[in-house]
């Protein structure tokens, strides 16, 4: 028996063995070793039907542009979410307030070290290296008193070649629990999902608010300082006139 598909899912890939590599393999080319046979993986109707299913999903994302034919749909925290979120996040805080306050990527603020931070002088910020930049560019992303009082209380010593947040970003179980904890819906009645993307949409959102002019991603050179918080969303800061 042919299998429907040669996209085959690693599962099944892993228990029928007697599959050729895919760059060798024929369509439809199976091994007819009776051992492997009597173990039942040819005809299994299971991992048929894994192959049909990964078959099915492939050409929806073809028919869709390559994406999913549901899109996910992300929305922001409210003001006051944020501030109940951060209540409830324990060691997490100063990875979800950095977040929240710059808008910084999950990949990007995995790859942040003390060298990147500077949190003295009169414009603390984080340098966002090129190399961990999701655009490929390097960016300075101002950062205010609350998130340098928390980075202060985080760095205890530790060498500028170590990694600022790698023992707080939080993996998606242990996120949600946070959001349960804060009385935060981790998706709502329209299906828009709170994760941790959506701490960053929430610093645009406040940027927004504020009505800042300019970049709003700190992937882009900023000259704004941020949002003060959660709970009161200021606009950019600095002199309005010659000193």
């Amino acid at each position: 028996m042919g299998w429907p598909s040669r996209r085959l899912g690693a599962r099944a890939r892993r228990q029928c063995g007697y599959l050729l590599p895919v760059a060798r393999r024929k369509p439809g080319q199976v091994s007819e070793d009776p051992e492997r046979v009597s173990h039942g993986c040819i005809g299994s109707p299971r991992l048929a039907d894994e192959a049909a299913d990964d078959s099915r999903q492939s050409a929806e994302r073809r028919g869709n542009g390559g994406h999913a034919e549901k899109s996910l749909v992300r929305r922001s925290l409210t003001p006051e979410e944020a501030v109940r979120l951060l209540a409830v996040s324990e060691s997490r805080r100063v990875v979800y307030l950095t977040v929240i306050k710059t808008g910084l990527r999950r990949g990007e603020v995995g790859k942040i070290t003390w060298g990147d931070v500077a949190l003295e002088g009169d414009r603390p910020m984080i340098h966002l290296r090129a190399s961990v930049s999701k655009n490929r560019r390097s960016a300075e992303q101002p950062i205010d008193a609350e998130v340098v009082e928390a980075l202060r209380d985080l760095r205890r010593g530790a060498p500028e070649s170590a990694r600022v947040f790698s023992r707080f970003i939080p993996r998606m179980p242990r996120f949600r629990d946070d959001l349960k904890a804060a009385g935060i819906e981790f998706e709502d009645e329209t299906g828009r999902r709170a994760d941790f993307h959506a701490l960053r949409m929430t610093y645009n959102m406040m940027i927004d608010a504020a009505g800042a002019n300019g970049p709003t991603g700190p992937t882009e050179p900023t000259t704004q300082s941020g949002p003060t918080g959660p709970t009161e969303p200021t606009g950019p800061t600095g002199p309005t006139g010659p000193r």
